[in-house]
């Protein structure tokens, strides 16, 4: 299998997933046809602490190979609230998969002046394609809202894990 990484887009592929889910060795060799390389390698600790065991990677595809209708979307629950408004986990009545709707009040944007801001991370999001961060299904425009369908977290804001699980170092 012949792998690929375009760095003007962001775009790479991985291996080994399956060695570190099933908890067995991998025998892949990698040949480097460019002039430079970079590799992350994670242990399976890592791996099942960072991104988790089983299943991520099956919803960060689905979520880059649909196109949404704001108007399938069924509302699941209340997730948080923020400074710009709410987040709801959402299903999407077509295809079953679930995500996280972030309504932003263009009320409060304008007033706060964050325009740029909110079309800085509509960017980043469409740009990023990393296990690390949510991915960004879709985008709505409503008469108050601006809405980002996206990739839920349901392992909950990465400040809350941290101080779950301990993660923080001595310094």
């Amino acid at each position: 299998t012949r792998l690929s990484a375009d760095p003007r887009t962001g775009t790479f592929e991985s291996f080994g997933e399956r060695a570190l889910e099933m908890d067995e060795p991998r025998s892949a060799s990698v040949k480097v046809l460019s002039p430079k390389v970079t590799v992350l390698a994670l242990d399976r600790a890592v791996y099942a602490t960072v991104i988790g065991l089983s299943g991520r990677k099956n919803t960060v595809k689905n979520v880059s190979l649909t196109e949404y209708k704001r108007q399938d979307l069924t509302n699941l629950g209340l997730l948080g609230c923020g400074g710009f408004g709410v987040v709801t986990l959402v299903k999407c009545k077509t295809t079953g998969n679930t995500f996280a709707l972030k309504a932003l009040s263009k009320g409060h944007i304008l007033q706060q002046g964050q325009e740029n801001s909110v079309m800085n991370e509509k960017s980043i999001l469409r740009m990023t394609h990393s296990p690390f961060l949510v991915r960004l299904a879709a985008t709505f425009n409503g008469a108050q809202h601006l809405f980002f369908l996206l990739e839920p977290a349901m392992g909950g804001e990465l400040f809350t894990v941290y101080q779950r699980k301990n993660l923080y170092g001595s310094e």
